[in-house]
């Protein structure tokens, strides 16, 4: 029960994110409106409203569900970078003298043609929200999961500050790395992120947890790990919030990887392999790469084990 609670909140968050993109013109530039708890935040289309979309792909944990998904975020990607391109002309000549306030773009007050792109607009996500919330009614296999493993059954904020439950990830085969950007192991994000590509279509997830424990290098704050971790790495796999591995103040997951493994991290980059039941198998140390043919093998031992 817990489990479909949860595929039912990430649904439901879901649809929010894309039932409040409401269109906007302002300064010459296209904008929409996203709601995140509730308040609403302006962003350009080619940043806020993009990276939502893809963490949006990134958040579904039925395998039909996450294709599914993930085709309609495409589609609405597309959708509005053609938008965007069509009407960032039109704008600066239709705001004129107003430039520099904010108006609703809706059917009443805009012209014949803008009313034709709004309703194109919101048809496509009237179509997006309505085949989402198909989802919400779990499907057989996902009733049928098992309970969240106890071991993963903790709530995190990403990068983003949103809770995400790691509840979600049941299933799954689980690499758990505590990251820096500041460590001499930082280029490994790149082999972490060639792995999860590898493999996390067969139900493989890396989890990156940043950590300032070793060194002091991860300073920097959640925003500027995430922009490093885009900018430089193009990481897709999910990034947490800063927090601690260990010591008293580790958080609860560490903690009890560090008890059943005997293996806390001595730095960054310490990496704990789960299998599908959510039960430690392995742990690798620092120095240990992410492709490295010690942990290829297992993880493919673990996929192929249902």
């Amino acid at each position: 029960m817990a489990n479909m609670a949860t595929e039912k909140a990430s649904v439901a968050h879901a649809k929010n994110i894309l039932s409040s993109l409401i269109n906007k013109v302002a300064d010459g530039k296209t904008r929409v409106v996203l709601e995140s708890r509730g308040k609403p935040k302006a962003a350009l289309i080619s940043t806020e409203d993009l990276e939502k979309l893809e963490r949006l792909e990134n958040r579904a944990a039925a395998p039909q569900r996450s294709l599914n998904i993930l085709f309609r975020a495409q589609a609405l990607r597309g959708k509005m970078r053609r938008r965007r391109k069509k009407l960032l002309p039109d704008s600066a000549g239709t705001l004129g003298s107003n430039a520099g306030t904010t108006r609703p773009w809706n059917l009443r007050s805009a012209s014949k043609t803008k009313g034709r792109k709004c309703m194109l607009a919101q048809s496509t996500l009237a179509f997006i929200i309505a085949a989402l919330a198909v989802f919400t009614v779990p499907t057989p296999s996902v009733a049928a999961e098992s309970s969240c493993p106890a071991i993963i059954d903790h709530k995190f904020a990403n990068l983003m500050d949103e809770p995400v439950s790691l509840c979600q990830f049941t299933g799954k085969v689980l690499l758990i790395v505590n990251t820096a950007s500041e460590c001499g192991y930082t280029p490994q994000y790149d082999g972490l992120e060639k792995l999860y590509r590898r493999y996390r279509e067969k139900g493989f997830v890396v989890l990156g947890f940043p950590a300032n424990d070793f060194g002091a290098q991860e300073p920097g704050s959640n925003q500027e790990i995430a922009q490093f971790c885009r900018v430089n790495y193009g990481i897709t796999f999910p990034v947490f919030a800063k927090t601690a591995v260990v010591g008293k103040n580790a958080n609860p997951l560490f903690r009890e990887l560090a008890a059943k493994t005997g293996q806390p991290p001595r730095w960054n980059f310490h990496k704990y392999l789960l299998d599908r039941t959510g039960q430690p198998v392995a742990a690798f140390e620092s120095a240990i790469e992410p492709e490295d043919r010690r942990i290829t093998s297992e993880i493919e031992k673990l996929l192929a084990a249902r």
